[in-house]
């Protein structure tokens, strides 16, 4: 009985340890074959708290017809102030071929606290890695053209996503925007709160791949929570991956600020190639002055610097601590930041991938290729093979572009293997909806030469007996 227990503790703290952090509007790419993956949600954080006072309960749920690969329907999970609490959520896709995907929901409450929230997103079988976080996506959304469309070029994230504000109160919000490209980035807001935000225009570059935003916004005089999205266009490029959108908060309230808040940024970045990259971790403090301990990992690993720091951030003030992250593989890192307080801790999850316009494009060729006949896939592989070569020896930008003219090759070839106006394929192969007048020429063929057999004969037979009947000799 002890060795049961033992084995079921071991696995429960394998599974923990080597998941992912599980936030809302995440997908990512499963390898078909493996069978199963976990990820793990993090509480009290997922539940929107920064810490707690007590003791409490929260109960985790999901709907197996809305998240039919998750193995989990109910789960009650003590929280300690304190503690970060990770819980394992698996999901099983054994006989799952490539190409197939699934949505989730997992509903968080807490019955003592009064609070709730969800986290929700896809995942897609793929031989190509890939996670992409922000992405919005229903129980009806093809997870896969999901991955393919959000190549991580630009990356989005604010110092906060919630900011709170005592009504009418005029605050800051900072905004982020990074990408290790040359763009020309157009900002716009939507939100019917008052601000000076503007349609500024910000640039990247892989010298300076960050640049910073900062506006003031007008608290209305009620309380509530009032969203606002920001949206990035860059100049010069029409593909999905060049627009981005963030949304956030801001939560009107008498109460004032208390605990602290954090974010990483870049949150998910995308890079032509391997090469040093720079990440920050943003500490807001709404309590006393105190010290806050933060440590970077990574899976798989790579070289960070510093792997650990321990900054004081003073009460209403706010530090950034920068890292440096060393890939040396094209490959996608998962960057984990644990931060430590004197009440309580808390997890940060950044994506690094490398080559992503590469995968998400080979992913999209590869869809199309299973349902093609052999003729129409051997153009793909030709495609792919040539759009693989390019893609290696251009920059960054260039391969912005490539990327496009790679998929309108794609759905090019797609097109002109579909069934023309004569039943045919246009590369020659009898189309699969047309009709192939070959399989009726034969019969009608054979059957006229049955009649002129039939009416020669009988013309001799009429012949015999007619000269039978004038009483010429016979031969």
């Amino acid at each position: 009985m002890r060795i049961s227990v033992f084995i079921l503790l071991l696995t429960f703290l394998l599974l923990a340890s080597t998941g992912s952090s599980l936030e809302s509007g995440t997908i990512f790419s499963v390898q078909p074959g493996t069978g199963y993956r976990c990820v793990y949600v993090s509480l009290p954080q997922d539940l929107g708290l920064s810490y707690l006072n007590e003791t409490t309960e929260t109960i985790i749920e999901t709907d197996k017809e809305e998240s039919p690969w998750v193995d989990m329907t109910y789960s009650k999970v003590v929280m300690e102030p304190g503690v970060i609490n990770k819980n394992p959520v698996c999901f099983y896709y054994s006989e799952e071929e490539e190409g197939k995907f699934s949505f989730y929901r997992i509903s968080l409450s807490s019955r003592d606290l009064g609070i709730s929230s969800a986290i929700s997103g896809g995942l897609c079988v793929s031989d190509y890695e890939d996670v992409d976080t922000g992405v919005e996506a229903t129980n009806e959304t093809d997870i896969c053209d999901l991955l393919n469309e959000n190549s991580d070029i630009i990356d989005l994230s604010f110092k906060e996503d919630v900011t709170q504000a005592k009504p009418g109160e005029v605050v800051k919000k900072t905004l982020y925007v990074t990408s290790y490209a040359n763009l020309r980035i157009r900002l716009s807001i939507a939100t019917n709160l008052q601000n000076d935000f503007g349609n500024p225009v910000v640039t990247t570059s892989p010298t300076k791949p960050t640049a910073v935003k900062t506006f003031e916004i007008n608290a209305p005089e009620k309380e509530g929570n009032f969203g606002m999205i920001v949206l990035a266009q860059a100049e010069g490029c029409e593909i999905q991956a060049c627009k981005k959108q963030k949304q956030s908060v801001l939560s009107v309230t008498k109460k004032g600020k208390e605990g602290f808040t954090s974010s990483v940024i870049p949150k998910n970045i995308n890079l032509k190639e391997a090469r040093e990259t720079t990440f920050r971790v943003v500490i807001s403090n709404y309590d006393e002055s105190q010290d806050f301990l933060i440590e970077a990992s990574s899976d798989p690993s790579l070289g960070i610097e510093p792997v650990s720091k321990t900054v004081r951030v003073g009460k209403n003030d706010e530090k950034t601590t920068i890292f440096k992250a060393f890939p040396e593989d094209d490959d996608l890192y998962r960057i984990e930041f644990k931060i430590t307080s004197e009440k309580s801790e808390k997890l940060l999850t950044s994506y690094l991938s490398i080559g992503e316009l590469l995968t998400d494009g080979l992913r999209y060729a590869k869809a199309i290729e299973r349902t093609s006949t052999p003729g129409v896939g051997e153009k793909i592989r030709r495609a792919m093979e040539e759009y693989e070569e390019s893609y290696n020896q251009s920059s960054y930008s260039e391969g912005i572009n490539e990327y496009q003219d790679f998929i309108d090759t794609i759905d090019e070839i797609k097109e002109t293997s579909k069934t023309d106006d004569d039943g045919k394929k246009q590369d020659g192969e009898p189309g699969e909806e047309g009709f192939n007048w070959l399989f009726l020429a034969i019969p009608v063929i054979i059957i006229v030469i049955i009649v002129l057999l039939f009416v020669a004969y009988k013309k001799s037979k009429v012949t015999d007996s007619g000269y039978q009947g004038y009483g010429y000799p016979s031969i």
